[in-house]
């Protein structure tokens, strides 16, 4: 029984070799200590965190596909070697071990198209993100002050944040496909009422709870650092969704190419000196990007 078992092992070799190969090289790039040209660290760019976690999709996808692309060859390789080299084998021992492979098989192809779908809705959150980062940037020849991926302490992140003589906004964005047209709405157009989302297709009202809950954990955190009441305006942002707001809410929600003008055009509330400490405190927990 010890050789039989033995030859799947040995045929397994080669891919377990090349597994070890890809995982050293990432290790190796990780911890080859070159300096970098750059030491100060920079600030977080549109979708930093999103970027991130689609790379390390990236990595488990490529680790998936060595196993799908070797597997086959492990047990052609067993089967051939153990053909050769052996005279004898119970009844019934390659058809266990074509069940075992192909459930086995079976497993990681399923994994990997769970990871390209993960992938994708990374991949389209990303876009968003930067798209929305692009049109918010335009605001710093206004006067304004733009930073990205807010890190919120154990609460996840804020997409977008600005800073403007008519107060502190915290931007979230949701990238959402679009499907089909109702009887009553376009394809791509959202209905705000004040107090939830109508697509097309469907009702929300959770992305306005998460846009809402976001400023007030921005508005905690920069009372807390400056030593002064701030307050956020939240705001959600759809790109390439055409919004129609019946009814004002907590939380505006806006088409990306419509926050520029809603933040210009509001009255001024905060001082030169209130959006320098508000601005020097977000710098201080934006800028943690590695050159």
């Amino acid at each position: 029984m010890f050789p039989l078992l033995l030859y799947p092992l040995l045929s397994a070799m080669p891919m377990g070799v090349l597994v070890v190969i890809v995982k050293v090289w990432h290790w190796l790039q990780e911890t080859k200590g070159l300096k970098t040209p750059v030491k100060e660290k920079l600030l977080r760019g549109p979708g930093e965190s999103t970027r991130k976690k689609k790379e390390e999709l990236d990595d488990k996808i490529t680790d998936a596909f060595i196993y799908i692309l070797g597997l086959p060859l492990t047990f052609v390789t067993c089967y051939l070697t153990a053909t050769r080299f052996v005279q004898t084998l119970p009844a019934g021992f390659w058809t266990i071990l074509f069940v075992v492979a192909l459930g086995i098989y079976g497993v990681l192809v399923v994994r990997v198209l769970d990871l390209l779908e993960k992938r994708q809705n990374w991949r389209r959150g990303l876009s968003g993100e930067k798209a929305v980062g692009e049109e918010l940037n335009r605001l710093m020849a206004d006067g304004c002050h733009v930073f990205h991926d807010f890190p919120l302490d154990q609460k996840g992140n804020i997409d977008h944040i600005v800073v403007a003589p008519s107060g502190v906004y915290a931007v979230e964005t949701k990238t959402r496909s679009k499907g089909e047209a109702s009887k009553t709405q376009k394809a791509h157009e959202v209905i705000y009422d004040g107090k939830r989302l109508q697509f097309p297709e469907r009702q929300d009202k959770e992305d306005l709870i998460q846009a809402r809950n976001q400023a007030k954990s921005l508005s905690v955190f920069l009372g807390r650092e400056v030593g002064t009441a701030v307050a956020v305006k939240p705001v959600l942002t759809l790109p390439g969704w055409s919004v129609t707001t019946k009814a004002p809410g907590e939380v505006a929600v806006l088409n990306h190419k419509q926050i520029r003008a809603a933040i210009i055009t509001e009255s001024p509330v905060l001082s030169e000196q209130e959006m320098k400490q508000i601005v020097q405190q977000l710098d201080q927990k934006c800028r943690d990007v590695e050159f």
